[in-house]
């Protein structure tokens, strides 16, 4: 599964980069400027231009692709924080928490940022404040956890190498 989902999130960033260039293409902002845009007239500005250079059903386009490359990085993210945790079982200090249940809060801000995005993009002439400051909120919240969760990753995959010299051999003798 852990193989899978991660040639999942090179194939889907390579689709979400694909539909990103046709908007950038057009020298238009990507569709995560609108996404952690929290005021009103940002969103307003990104969704005008969009609007005045015929860039919405591309912005569509794109928001679906991140529809997939969520689903990917997520089950990736989750699956790794999994196996890591299962590796330092007995590991004091294994951030298991951050490991397991930062992908899973940072998918749920995903869906909210991209349901917050799809919202304004169904009212292009008028964007809701409401839905500019939670997309901006969950975009900005899911970028942030994710980051800590990449960081909690690679700090237990530095701490491998110490649990891995501590094993106790009893535990490696299965036969007793």
């Amino acid at each position: 599964v852990m193989a899978l989902s991660g040639a999942a999130v090179v194939w889907t960033f390579l689709r979400v980069w694909e539909a990103q260039s046709r908007l950038a293409a057009a020298s238009a902002p990507r569709t995560w400027w609108l996404g952690v845009s929290v005021g009103e007239s940002n969103a307003y500005a990104v969704l005008g231009e969009w609007r005045a250079r015929g860039l919405i059903p591309a912005a569509h386009a794109a928001v679906r692709a991140d529809w997939w490359l969520l689903g990917a990085y997520i089950v990736f993210l989750t699956c790794t924080g999994l196996l890591l945790m299962w590796f330092l079982r007995y590991e004091r200090r294994s951030f298991a928490p951050v490991l397991l249940c930062f992908p899973l809060a940072g998918a749920l801000l995903g869906v909210a940022e991209n349901l917050c995005v799809l919202g304004m993009l169904a009212e292009p002439e008028q964007p809701s404040v409401l839905l500019a400051a939670i997309g901006g909120v969950a975009g900005t919240s899911k970028i942030i956890l994710l980051a800590e969760t990449l960081i909690a990753i690679a700090w237990a995959v530095g701490r491998l190498p110490h649990r891995i010299r501590r094993v106790d051999p009893r535990v490696l003798n299965f036969l007793g």
